[in-house]
């Protein structure tokens, strides 16, 4: 969460997004991540039994995950 705020305020329109299989956040962790969600941090969960998967799209990394809540696929790309 430290680092996703970090990027956030280096750059506010920056795409930050954590994808995460688990999290738990309690006392002050729960108030880093209301304060990443305010800002627009995007987080992803997904399925142990459905991880992650990185490729190259050319000289880009492209990284697909299915939402396990949403059920909906997606596509993040690295910028050059």
């Amino acid at each position: 969460m430290e680092n996703a705020l970090r990027l956030k305020e280096l750059n506010p329109d920056m795409d930050v997004y954590i994808l995460y299989r688990d999290m738990r956040t309690y006392g002050e962790r729960e108030l880093l991540y209301e304060e990443a969600r305010r800002k627009g941090v995007i987080f992803i969960r997904y399925r142990l039994s459905d991880p992650p998967v990185a490729d190259f799209d050319g000289d880009k990394i492209r990284l697909t995950v299915t939402d396990h809540v949403l059920q909906r696929l997606f596509h993040l790309m690295s910028i050059s």
